[in-house]
């Protein structure tokens, strides 16, 4: 799968294109994305189904082993037409005004990316269902899975031979669940179920460790300090001079928007493995795999009229998560946004991240469900859940930076301070409701409508203001406190939210969506058919806008300190749609 812009495919070489522009409210130029993935697997397993019957019950009993092969090439050329970020000005470049310069470079040294990672996956299982009478029905098994990926660690001190690779083969996992019928005529089911569960690895985390170690021969190097100290110790350092109507004195800035390339050939050679002088990534040799504890039980009936209804809960425990870890955390001079940033480990220009299993989250549901079923002409079903999502990560599967460590100035002790990242998951939504179904219009002869409204409660988002650094960590990640926050007043598109303070304290919009379908079916001579019908996206044309975040240093957020973005909505969830009609004809014959 290739994932590049109209530019590369024409040209083939990223270097040769414009760079991307970053301003505060929009982008302008090339887009830096220029990348080949290619992840074919490989699979063999086998089951042996074996059904024992009278044995305290009949058993259903089953066996397997499976082998995978999972061999990932990646090429990349991203970012070689250079990133230049502007956090001073929204304005067009003009030389003779120093707000107007950009005050970070980011671009990828020194060739392209291209390597493979190479793994095998095993598992092997064994379950009974198991029928105990003719109300108890009982489900057991046991899995046991095992990760092997070769990865060479070499410039990882966490290491003593670079030869060695974390194999996690402590995996195994017990399931129970059952069902019991309540009644004699079937019309009503208990159910329940617990087990243990082991999430593969998703390649994407061994990417970086991979392509951007402690040596490599392309990496990405983040660009705004002075001539002899020239890349940026942190995430989030920029040029002071711009930001404060200065020039900027870094050598890759003073030109303005322009990829410096014979300085950049200088330091950073073509076809050279050097030092990574951009973000180092770690494997750690404890690593293991993430898991789930989960829990659920529920009841579903039937009722006359061909009605069911069902109500369930459930519990998922997710441990030993995987976030990035920071080993070479650093400390601002003073509290000063602009202030120069010093980390502790003078081995590494910038951020060492440890790939470690620091993170957990946990959620809560009571699902709801009636279904009509398709009788007298209609049917319908309503669902309606209600949750909650939270812990120190934004979601399960996501691998989050901890972004929440501290060094202290005296004794230079580092801090994760995990918990002041508790709060509600990205993805956490109080209330689901959906609503659908379908009527055969009486005395029409084919007539049917249809449709499926949709409502969700707003996700979750942090407030920051990156004006200071309180912590001085370099990642102006602090939350601002509870109170009632708003965007612009003179922007249309602003918004008012009640912050209760902490990661994720404020909400955004929510998500609400009507789509509607009229068809009719013409019969035909001959057992042909002629269907029509018209589609209705979006019916009400209500906006449903994601929530008014960008990511910065690594933290999302709405920031205050940028006033054209803070509080302010920008973009659809998903693109739209707005009210959209789309008409089709389908003839069967």
């Amino acid at each position: 799968m290739f994932f590049g812009n109209p530019g590369y495919f024409q040209t083939g070489d990223q270097t040769a294109l414009k760079p991307l522009l970053v301003h505060q409210t929009f982008e302008d130029g090339i887009a830096t994305r220029a990348n080949r993935r290619m992840d074919p697997a490989y699979q063999i397993d086998e089951t042996f189904a074996w059904f024992v019957p009278n044995k305290k019950g009949d058993h259903d009993l089953k066996f397997g082993a499976s082998w995978y092969y999972l061999p990932l090439h990646v090429f990349d050329a991203g970012t070689q037409n250079g990133q230049f970020t502007f956090s001073a000005s929204d304005r067009d470049f003009d030389a003779n005004d120093p707000r107007t310069y950009p005050d970070r470079l980011r671009v990828r040294v020194p060739d392209v990316s291209d390597f493979f990672v190479k793994g095998k996956e095993l598992g092997f299982f064994a379950q009974d269902k198991w029928k105990i009478n003719t109300r108890l029905t009982a489900s057991l098994g046991l899995r046991y899975d095992v990760e092997i990926v070769p990865l060479d660690q070499t410039g990882n001190y966490l290491f003593s031979d670079p030869s060695q690779y974390p194999v996690d083969k402590n995996n195994l996992s017990p399931l129970l669940g059952a069902t019991y019928t309540l009644d004699r005529a079937g019309t009503a089911v208990l159910r329940g179920g617990l087990g243990l569960y082991f999430q593969k690895t998703a390649y994407s985390n061994f990417t970086p460790l991979v392509s951007a170690g402690a040596i490599s021969n392309s990496f990405l190097v983040d660009l705004c300090g002075p001539p002899t100290s020239p890349i940026c110790p942190s995430a989030t350092s920029v040029d002071p001079g711009p930001s404060a109507g200065r020039l900027p004195t870094s050598p890759f800035l003073i030109n303005g928007p322009t990829v410096n390339r014979g300085l950049l050939n200088t330091l950073f050679p073509a076809g050279t493995t050097q030092r990574n002088t951009g973000t180092v990534n770690f494997d750690s040799p404890d690593r293991r795999l993430p898991s789930s504890r989960q829990a659920s039980i529920g009841i579903e009936k039937s009722l006359n009229g061909n009605i069911a209804v069902s109500a369930d809960y459930i519990h998922s425990e997710y441990r030993d998560l995987y976030m990035r870890e920071e080993l070479n955390p650093g400390l601002r001079d003073s509290t000063a946004r602009t202030a120069t940033f010093r980390r502790i480990d003078p081995r590494f220009a910038a951020s060492v991240l440890k790939l470690t299993n620091a993170g957990y989250a946990d959620y809560n549901a009571l699902q709801a469900s009636v279904h009509k079923r398709f009788s007298h002409g209609y049917q319908f079903r309503v669902s309606y859940t209600l949750s909650r999502a939270d812990g120190i990560v934004g979601g399960a599967g996501a691998t989050d930076n901890i972004l929440s460590h501290t060094l202290d100035p005296v004794t230079r002790a580092v801090s994760l301070n995990l918990d002041d990242r508790f709060g509600p998951a990205d993805q956490d939504r109080t209330h689901i409701l959906a609503i659908s179904g379908s009527l055969e219009v009486p005395r029409t002869r084919g007539l049917q409508l249809s449709g499926a409204w949709r409502y969700e409660s707003g996700t979750p988002f942090t407030l920051t203001d990156s004006t200071t650094d309180p912590n001085r960590n370099g990642l102006f990640e602090e939350p601002l406190p509870a109170g009632t926050y708003s965007g612009a007043a003179s922007n249309r598109n602003a918004i008012t939210v009640e912050n209760k303070g902490g990661v994720n304290g404020a909400r955004g919009p929510d998500y609400n969506i009507l789509n509607m379908r009229a068809g009719y079916r013409f019969r035909l001579p001959g057992n042909r058919s002629l269907q029509a019908h018209v589609d209705v996206f979006n019916a009400t044309n209500r906006p449903n806008y994601n929530n008014p975040t960008d990511t910065s240093g690594g933290v999302t957020s709405s920031d205050r300190r940028d006033a054209a973005t803070f509080l302010i909505l920008r973009s659809i969830r998903g693109g739209g749609p707005t009210r959209t009609a789309q008409f089709n004809l389908r003839y069967a014959f």
